[in-house]
This record gives structure tokens, C-alpha cells and sequence, in this order.
């Protein structure tokens, strides 16, 4: 209540007072809008990453190799973190017949 003064002799609703101190949010939204991506790109190529290190698949022949669970495990993957809502489409089209948004 340190900002709001009344004004002596007037029956009118208390005046905000002006803060001298004001510091602009600028900066910092600028660098939030800048770092957002970033991080954003490091985040998700870290977790392709570590798929390709898990699974090290390199050449034809060594995806050849590659067992049924381990190739339903970067199905699940993709589908949770990278493709979630077009893999949820997809899957109510199959099982379904329609379309969620207009059936």
C-alpha cells in the first residue's frame, strides 16, 4: 500500500503514484525469445542422439540385423516425443475407419 497516496480534500479514489525505479522488460524478453529456440534444437537433436548411440545403426547391413524390439522401441519413441498427434490420427483412422475430428 506504499504506492497508493489520497489526495487531500478530494473524495475521488486514490492516485497510483509513480515509481521512478522502473526497469524495462526488454532485455530479457528478447533473450528469452533468442535462447528459446536454441535450447529447443539442443534438447531434441540430444535425444536423437542418444537413440543413435543406443541402437548404433549405421549401414543397410546393420539395420538388418535389427530385432522386432528393438525396432518397435524407436516406433514408440517417435510416435510419444516426436509425432504424437499425427501418430494418434493415424492410429484412429486404422482401427476405426474415421477420422476423430469428424466422426
Amino acid at each position: 500500500m506504499d504506492n497508493l497516496t489520497a489526495r487531500s480534500g478530494s473524495s475521488g479514489p486514490p492516485q497510483v503514484a509513480q515509481s521512478s525505479t522502473w526497469i524495462p522488460d526488454w532485455p530479457w524478453l528478447l533473450a528469452m525469445l533468442a535462447a528459446y529456440p536454441l535450447i529447443q534444437q539442443y534438447l531434441r537433436y540430444q535425444r536423437l542422439k542418444a537413440m543413435e548411440k543406443k541402437y548404433n545403426y549405421r549401414t543397410r547391413q546393420d539395420l538388418a540385423k535389427m530385432t522386432d524390439k528393438e525396432a518397435w522401441e524407436i516406433i514408440i519413441n517417435m510416435a510419444e516425443l516426436e509425432f504424437c498427434t499425427m501418430f494418434e490420427k493415424g492410429t484412429n483412422l486404422v482401427l476405426t475407419g474415421c477420422d476423430t475430428t469428424r466422426c
